[in-house]
């Protein structure tokens, strides 16, 4: 698999582009939120403790019916998903989620609406899947149910 450096990954972000066109098509009052290395890169990145590193990349806010409902986001413009980014995630979960604030992971593929995966469904649909690792180390599953 053709994995770009990061400095060149960070320059293509359809993901987000797609992410952004389907929540204003909804109306959903959706805002920028964790780290945005494209437009407002941190110098010495790599130093921040992975949780922070890793912050959703966008906020949700809905409400409905009465009720108010803040979903924080991490948007994936692949199916390809780091096995270190599914603990960071969880960690974040664990200190800052609750009944009205959640994380979600939002695939945004060409062609398609968001699929959208609490980290409890992630975790069953990585369940079984083939490990592979990237030039750098990574390791990552392809979660299956994500493309057309």
């Amino acid at each position: 698999m053709n994995y770009l450096p990061y400095n060149e990954r960070i320059k293509i972000r359809p993901g987000e582009e797609l992410f952004e066109k389907w929540a204003k098509a909804k109306g959903y009052n959706v805002q920028r939120f964790g780290f945005d290395e494209t437009n407002n890169n941190i110098d010495g990145y790599w130093l921040v403790n992975p949780i922070l590193r890793s912050l959703p990349d966008y906020v949700l806010y809905r409400k409905k019916d009465g009720k108010q409902r803040l979903f924080y986001v991490h948007v994936k413009g692949t199916p390809s998903f780091k096995l270190n980014d599914f603990y960071t995630y969880k960690a974040f979960e664990s200190l800052f989620c609750n009944e009205e604030a959640v994380l979600r992971i939002a695939f945004c593929l060409a062609n398609q609406d968001p699929v959208l995966l609490t980290l409890d469904d992630l975790q069953k649909r990585m369940t079984d899947r083939v490990i592979s690792e990237w030039d750098d180390g990574k390791q990552y599953v392809v979660i299956p149910g994500i493309s057309k």
